[in-house]
């Protein structure tokens, strides 16, 4: 009596286990063009991150809150540190030069104070797109200064390059949005000089040959 019953909990159990790994892969999202889940099917570029944010020789100095404007935080460009929440939450375990370390008030007094490009400097400034744990490219394409990031999971690949216009005597550097599934730049708008040559970058990149366009 004991054989039998101890036979069929585990039918029982087997049986559940099967229903319960059916459900799972029934639910299982499986990626399609233009489903947004790239992250399923592709293999992510394992690149270098190019951005070397090294500390400055400058003096201390008080950066408005974006958030509050009345109040400041003390930003120090030698040692890199902030006086804000966000730095002692996350950017003071990151190594000095890493841009993980740089809170938004960092890069923001990085962006003025610091020799860097105006490409780095529209990269930093971008308060909406830019995300210091992502990986970020930057470099030359067709002869043309470019800066890109993404997100692992994330369709949509970041892309700075000059626009072919002028500011102030310097060259001005917008930012264009690149959707992987779809192979299209958002709303067709795409960089002036060098958007076939980028789409060539990003096809050997994620390995995806319809990039190309």
């Amino acid at each position: 009596m004991g054989l039998v019953w101890a036979e069929e909990t585990a039918a029982c159990a087997a049986s559940a286990l099967d229903q319960l790994e059916s459900a799972v892969s029934a639910a299982s999202p499986v990626a399609t063009p233009g489903s947004g889940l790239s992250w399923v099917r592709r293999r992510w570029p394992r690149l270098t991150d190019t951005v070397n944010l090294p500390p400055l020789d400058v003096d201390k100095q008080q950066v408005p809150s974006l958030v509050n404007p009345p109040s400041t935080y003390q930003v120090d460009l030698r040692a890199l540190t902030c006086s804000c929440r966000q730095f002692h939450g996350s950017g003071i375990q990151a190594l000095p030069g890493k841009k993980e370390r740089l809170c938004r008030h960092l890069r923001q007094a990085y962006a003025e104070r610091g020799n860097v490009s105006p490409l780095l400097r529209t990269v930093l400034l971008d308060e909406v797109h830019f995300n210091a744990a992502d990986p970020w490219w930057l470099g030359e394409v067709e002869g043309v200064p470019t800066a890109i990031g993404w997100r692992e999971g994330d369709p949509w690949v970041c892309v700075y390059t000059q626009s072919g216009g002028w500011r102030r005597g310097q060259a001005m550097f917008l930012r264009y949005s690149f959707h992987l599934d779809r192979a299209q730049w958002l709303e067709g708008h795409q960089p002036r000089q060098n958007a076939k040559a980028i789409r060539h970058l990003l096809s050997e990149w994620f390995h995806d040959p319809s990039l190309r366009g």
